[in-house]
């Protein structure tokens, strides 16, 4: 029967580095993969060459970089459980030792073998009936609204002509000034009576 192993993950945008120690908290291995899904199933296939079973695997950052480890790996079976920055931090500043990946790999699996109420990993919480249809109903919802947002911002507007064209118009129909209206009933006057003779 083989042995129990635990591990733990140090996730970046591009690797993650796993590392693995036995129930004593002894070291048996540590490895990075590309953080891709290939390299996800090649950090599977690493930790069960190491003559151990590994059943539980702590992930530093299971929201962000190392979510979609954290998916994958619940999917194969895996006991996914979240363990806080801090934690491991304190854990350097108390051994004194630098912070790289191998080194934070292995201090995120001593966590997870020392603590066993350690919080599931958010994103493995999310994985029940029907939410991977919710997810799609939400992602269809957004597009329909950023479309329809699209298409308002293009519709044509009224030109500001139409606005000046109306105010011209308003404008002629003001009534005359008293003193304009006197000079065109004179000009109307002398063209019917035709010019004064001259003295």
């Amino acid at each position: 029967m083989l042995e129990i192993g635990v591990a733990g993950c140090d996730a970046h945008k591009r690797k993650v580095t796993v590392g693995v120690v036995d129930e004593r908290g002894r070291q048996l291995g540590v490895a990075s993969f590309e953080n891709t899904g290939a390299g996800h199933a090649a950090a599977l296939a690493w930790m069960g060459s190491l003559g151990v079973r590994v059943e539980r695997i702590g992930v530093e950052g299971s929201a962000g970089w190392g979510r979609q480890l954290s998916v994958a790996f619940a999917r194969w079976g895996l006991d996914v459980r979240e363990v806080n920055v801090r934690r491991t931090a304190q854990g350097r500043q108390r051994r004194r030792r630098g912070k790289t990946d191998r080194v934070d790999a292995l201090a995120i699996a001593k966590e997870t073998l020392a603590e066993p109420d350690l919080p599931l990993a958010g994103p493995t919480m999310a994985l029940e009936p029907g939410h991977e249809e919710l997810v799609a109903l939400c992602a269809h919802r957004s597009a329909l609204v950023k479309r329809r947002t699209a298409r308002a911002q293009s519709a044509p507007r009224p030109c500001s002509g139409t606005v000046f064209n109306a105010r011209s118009r308003r404008t002629a129909r003001r009534p005359s000034s008293p003193t304009s209206a006197a000079a065109n009933a004179d000009r109307m006057k002398t063209m019917s009576t035709g010019p004064r003779p001259s003295t």
